[in-house]
């Protein structure tokens, strides 16, 4: 595998992080990024450190891992204090396992402005209690300064991942504008970074994210990454019909592989095309290679 490429643990469906790293070793499939489809167990740590200091993988860490043992939405702009304290506590515990594991970054989603359970992800959100932008958006920069002193201590970057934006969730009052979704644009993505004005911030920007919502308020996905790419440390690659974020595998006509070259030398590339068969998983991470390297 080319340095940069990785693998979300969703690739390979809902899986124990041990069944994770003997599956990955026995494929030389070892370049993984840490995610919500893997499963929490006791030793779990302790085969992660073990597996880094053994150099049999690399790692990256991203959002929602290690998967509390209680579920909850994570949102960094909550207005509701315990989901704000638990959001933060769990970016900070992940943290630190991410410079144990020796990772230049930690990625965190974008937060949102409204009240979800873990149910309510993936389904129209617009009937959810809410909350006024402009105050999950200062609870949002508020999260990332302590998010930032933190990583600054570990010799860690922070990555913000863009917001996805379907049709559904549109505010179709208001000439369908988005009202629920920090970091959705590249206007919004570039606000944020000129506010914090910290090169520690940096962005992972989420292809099948893009695609949606470039595709329901009615930009160009190409002048997104082009607006935003001197930010850029990495992206998630999967595959959709514009309509919802489904995490398809990708094929050599993928929209995206012009806009990815210029990040050949120094960004990461992660595929995110969810519950795929070791093989098929191989032959994406080939694909991804063609379209970037080649």
């Amino acid at each position: 595998m080319i340095e940069k490429i990785f693998i979300s643990t969703g690739s390979f469906g809902k899986i124990d992080v041990d069944e994770l790293l003997r599956t990955t070793l026995n494929n030389g499939l070892t370049n993984i990024e840490l995610s919500s489809g893997a499963f929490y167990h006791e030793k779990m740590k302790k085969d992660l450190l073990q597996a880094k200091n053994s150099e049999t993988h690399r790692f990256l860490v991203h959002n929602y891992f290690p998967v509390p043992e209680k579920p909850f939405v994570l949102n960094l702009a909550s207005e509701n204090k315990d989901i704000l304290s638990l959001s933060r506590k769990h970016c900070q515990a992940a943290m630190q396992l991410t410079a144990e594991l020796g990772v230049e970054f930690y990625s965190v989603h974008a937060g949102f402005c409204f009240h979800a359970q873990p149910e309510d992800l993936g389904k129209n959100q617009r009937k959810l209690e809410r909350f006024p932008k402009a105050i999950g958006y200062n609870i949002f920069l508020e999260s990332l300064y302590m998010l930032s002193k933190i990583g600054k201590e570990y010799g860690l970057k922070i990555a913000v991942e863009n917001n996805v934006v379907t049709m559904d969730n549109r505010n179709s009052d208001n000439n369908n504008e988005n009202d629920l979704y920090l970091c959705a644009t590249g206007e919004d993505l570039q606000s944020l970074m000129a506010d914090l004005d910290d090169q520690s911030i940096k962005l992972l920007i989420d292809l099948g994210h893009l695609s949606v919502t470039a595709n329901s308020m009615g930009f160009d996905p190409i002048g997104f990454i082009e607006m935003v790419a001197a930010d850029v440390i990495a992206f998630h690659i999967s595959d959709n019909d514009g309509l919802n974020d489904r995490n398809l595998p990708v094929t050599e006509t993928s929209w995206f592989w012009p806009s990815l070259k210029q990040f050949s030398n120094n960004a990461y590339f992660i595929l995110e095309a969810y519950n795929l068969t070791t093989e098929t998983i191989k032959q994406q991470c080939q694909l991804i290679g063609a379209g970037i390297y080649e």
